[in-house]
């Protein structure tokens, strides 16, 4: 499922408040520099990284190449 740019944002700002809450840090730096010390990717980019590892796993079961394989063969012809 994708997220809309707004959802993003709010799941954003909601991992923000939090390390705000727990480390007492309000700027845009220091916040930045606590996710990288605790290894929290942001939510765009834990996104990228699972729709990759989805599309990964897709690619390379032997059903799904197969699958495929069909589409793009039936789609040639129906040219």
């Amino acid at each position: 499922m994708s997220l809309s740019s707004t959802n993003t944002r709010i799941l954003e700002n909601c991992i923000n408040r939090a390390l705000f809450r727990i480390f007492g840090s309000c700027d845009k730096s220091s916040l930045d520099y606590i996710k990288i010390c605790t290894g929290l990717d942001n939510i765009k980019g834990r996104l990228e990284k699972r729709h990759c590892s989805f599309i990964d796993k897709l690619i390379s079961d032997e059903h799904f190449s197969n699958l495929l394989l069909v589409y793009g063969f039936n789609a040639l012809y129906r040219l």
